[in-house]
């Protein structure tokens, strides 16, 4: 789980709790006013202090539940807005199964269907056990928050394993959870009639969740295709995509100077440059192959204020112009 999003109500809500984000953010090296803003990157070690810090801080054994109440769909950005646009629970599965590691490196996901019951098993890597609870909290109150949210009403027959005995505070449990809680299970898992996975969602939109799946699509993709400071680079602009940011200002985010940036970049064989320009072309194509958007507002989607701008880069890119990319690839797929 990280992003700026989610340490940014981390804090909200030991602020809500009176005590100071100073106090929260100790030894991050974060800084609240760019969390809050989303100018600023939270890489896991920031990730794994704000959440001691908090703990500590907060003296409340349930504090992950909580947390974990607070995550809803636009907290979860691109991902959660796909989501929210599926047609059906089970396409809200595939969403989920498809793109959670764009938010959520250090988890595995395992569903099947087991009977007349869909089982999702959820793994969380974690070297330290009161993180890895804290984290396990969090994400199995999001899960549940948001399908609830989606349906509009309780999983009505669905039950929770934890694969730890049960705890002291299990009253705030089945408080968070208004279904069936099982303890010192096998696996940690969300279980539900197989039923529930056709029921449709009155917040579903077909040419909304096709431009989020496009926009996931193309996030995942640029996460493995990149590594090292160049995939860091890469991730703050999908985060801020049509207003990408500076080198000056990626290099703060990042924590580190312009100088250093541009060092990083080069041992990695490339450039800042090279990065955005990769970057707006791939998020160009998957406009242009998959909407019908104006190819004005398309340039104006990936950074370019002037559409002859973005003409001339495409082709510099792709070697032919963005209107032909777009007959080409329509030809390519009838």
């Amino acid at each position: 789980m990280i992003g700026n999003r989610y340490a940014a109500e981390l804090v909200r809500l030991l602020k809500a709790k009176d005590i100071p984000e100073s106090f929260v953010l100790q030894g991050t090296g974060l800084a609240w006013d760019s969390l809050q803003s989303g100018k600023q990157t939270v890489h896991k070690r920031q990730m794994n202090q704000l959440i001691v810090n908090a703990t500590r801080l907060a003296q409340e054994p349930d504090l992950g539940l909580q947390f974990g109440k607070r995550l809803n769909t636009n907290t979860h950005g691109i991902l959660g807005y796909a989501l929210m646009s599926s047609a059906t629970m089970r396409e809200v599965v595939n969403v989920w199964l498809k793109y959670y590691k764009i938010n959520f490196a250090d988890l595995d996901l395992v569903f099947r269907i087991a009977g007349d019951t869909a089982l999702l098993a959820v793994d969380i890597r974690s070297e330290q056990n009161d993180i890895r609870l804290f984290m396990v909290e969090a994400v199995f109150a999001s899960m549940y928050t948001t399908a609830a949210f989606l349906l509009n009403e309780n999983l009505r027959g669905a039950e929770i394993w934890f694969d730890y005995p049960e705890p002291v505070y299990a009253a705030k449990y089945f408080d968070t959870f208004p279904i069936r809680v099982c303890f010192a299970k096998e696996r940690c898992q969300l279980r539900t009639p197989i039923t529930l996975l056709d029921a449709r969602l009155a917040s579903a939109n077909t040419a909304a969740a096709r431009i989020y799946g496009q926009q996931c699509d193309d996030m995942l993709r640029t996460m493995k295709q990149r590594w090292g400071t160049a995939r860091q680079v890469q991730k703050l602009m999908l985060a801020q995509s049509g207003n990408f940011p500076r080198i000056n200002d990626a290099a703060q985010q990042l924590h580190m100077s312009e100088r250093t940036l541009r060092r990083k970049l080069a041992a990695e064989r490339t450039s800042f440059q090279e990065v955005l320009n990769d970057v707006r072309y791939r998020i160009g194509c998957e406009y242009l192959q998959s909407t019908a958007l104006p190819i004005a507002d398309i340039a104006d989607l990936v950074g370019f204020a002037d559409p002859s701008n973005f003409r001339r880069a495409f082709m510099q890119w792709s070697g032919v112009s963005p209107a032909a990319f777009r007959t080409q690839t329509a030809a390519d797929s009838a």
